[in-house]
C-alpha cells in the first residue's frame, strides 16, 4: 500500500478525523533520510 493514492487518502482522512475530534496538532515522524516519507508528508501540507 506504500506509494499509492489510497495511502495518501487514508492519511488525509485520519488527519481530518483527528481535527474533527478537537485535536489541534497532528504529528508525523519519519527519518529525514527517508525521502519518500518526507515527500508524502509534504504532499499533505505538513512541514518540518
Amino acid at each position: 500500500m506504500q506509494k499509492t493514492k489510497i495511502s495518501t487518502e487514508v492519511m488525509y482522512l485520519m488527519m481530518e478525523n483527528a481535527f474533527k475530534l478537537g485535536y489541534r496538532r497532528y504529528q508525523w515522524r519519519c527519518n529525514a533520510l527517508n525521502a519518500p516519507s518526507c515527500a508524502a508528508a509534504q504532499s499533505l501540507g505538513l512541514s518540518f
